[in-house]
Parts: C-alpha cells; sequence; structure tokens
C-alpha cells in the first residue's frame, strides 16, 4: 500500500511532497452482489497506517492538498502481481485521516541555506554537455504507459581524456498486467584516452519484479575484452 501526498497548484500541476508506503495482508474479496449499496461489504475495515517520509515543503496560497493511495508506486516500488480493489473507509467510526504536522511561518526558527549561485557564461569545467531527455507515451491498444529519461554528456579532463556518456531508462507496465511490469535499461560510454586509444563500453539490461538480466561488453581499440551476461531470479513466492 503506497500513499503520496502532493501539493495541487491553480494550474492543477501537482507536485510531490512525500510518500510512504508499507505491506498489509489481503483482505476477502468481496463481489458487487454481496457489497449491496457499497454502504456494508460485510468484510470488517483494519485501520492501516502509512508513514510518510520526513520533508519540509511550503505550501503556496491558492495550493490544494492531495493525497494519492495505490498499490505501488512504479518504478520506485513494483506493483502488485494483480490489481486489487482498494475500499477506504469514510464516516464516524472508520473515517481516514491524514495527519500533517504544520509550521507557521512566525514559528520558524531554521535559517535560510546559503547558496551559491554558478557564474554566468559558458561552463569551464569538465563537463562540455550535458542533454537531459524525458519522454511519456500511452500505448492505447496495449493499455501501456512507457515513462523513459535519461542523458547525454560529455567530459574532457584536464589530462586530455574525452568521454561521451549516452544513458536512457525505461519503465513500462499494462494496466491489466502489472505482474509484467519492467524497466529496461541503456548506456553507452565511449572514452578516448589521452595517449588516443578508444574504450567502448556497452550495457544493456531489463529488469522485472522476479527477475534481472544484464549484458555488456567492452572493447579497447576496435577488440572486444570483455562480452559478458548475467541473469537472477528471485525465488520468494508472494501470496495475494
Amino acid at each position: 500500500m503506497v500513499a503520496r501526498l502532493s501539493v495541487v497548484g491553480p494550474d492543477e500541476r501537482s507536485t510531490l511532497i512525500t510518500a510512504g508506503w508499507c505491506r498489509i495482508p489481503a483482505r476477502p474479496q468481496v463481489t458487487a452482489g454481496d457489497a449491496g449499496d457499497g454502504a456494508d461489504t460485510g468484510v470488517p475495515l483494519k485501520a492501516t497506517t502509512i508513514s510518510l517520509g520526513p520533508t519540509a515543503f511550503v505550501l503556496p496560497g491558492g495550493a490544494r492538498v492531495r493525497l494519492s493511495v495505490a498499490c505501488s508506486d512504479f518504478p520506485r516500488i513494483w506493483p502488485t502481481s494483480s490489481n486489487p480493489e482498494l475500499v477506504l473507509g469514510f464516516g464516524p467510526g472508520s473515517a481516514s485521516t491524514l495527519r500533517v504536522p504544520v509550521g507557521r511561518e512566525g514559528d520558524r526558527t531554521d535559517v535560510p541555506a546559503a547558496i551559491t549561485l554558478p557564474p554566468g557564461g559558458a561552463d569551464s569545467g569538465w563537463v562540455t554537455a550535458d542533454e537531459p531527455a524525458f519522454s511519456l507515451s500511452h500505448d492505447k491498444a496495449a493499455q501501456e504507459v512507457a515513462v523513459t529519461f535519461g542523458a547525454r554528456s560529455r567530459l574532457r579532463s584536464p589530462s586530455g581524456a574525452d568521454m561521451e556518456l549516452d544513458e536512457e531508462y525505461t519503465a513500462r507496465v499494462q494496466a491489466d498486467r502489472p505482474d509484467g511490469a519492467a524497466v529496461l535499461a541503456r548506456i553507452d560510454v565511449c572514452l578516448r584516452m589521452p595517449a588516443g586509444e578508444r574504450v567502448t563500453v556497452r550495457l544493456r539490461s531489463r529488469s522485472s519484479r522476479r527477475a534481472s538480466v544484464v549484458e555488456a561488453n567492452v572493447s579497447m581499440d576496435g577488440v572486444t575484452v570483455l562480452n559478458q551476461s548475467w541473469a537472477g531470479h528471485d525465488t520468494v513466492t508472494e501470496t495475494l
């Protein structure tokens, strides 16, 4: 069970404040006929406390607070292998409660941190190029959502070494197949040593809730010095 606390601005944009999670046993299933109008499902509600992570956040004027409850926080936490129905209690005797400590402006005793801003103009350091990437795609036919992020960067050291790094990570999951959620990684590194040698590193991986496969290749001046693959499996069973 995952709880996410967010702030929603006047423009309807949501910003995560904090999150927390806990593992609880599954409750007995209730069919629509047994549940009636939903007022009494016949299944006793059980109080569950989800502790949110410590944080400090200033709520701007006009903002709203949103609490989301789900069975995953993918890709940070793998989703459950099925899509259980969540029932939240409301009303006398079974009210769901959000408790958030509040500090008022006049009661604050902390001192704002002094952050030195970077100098204007071009960066004269090692990093000579930096291109972050992010995309969100929806496959309506497969009912799949994929989030891809990564970066391309180039570093040049004072000794003359030149390294180009290209990273890409994709998390994808289908609405009706949460057990098939996967995280794919692609990392390419090209390094030119001060003496002129060229080293190329190629890494590919695919991870699911139960298994991971990693393939790596390293070559120097076109000659392969490492070509290896690794696979791991989780033998822990899950009871729902």
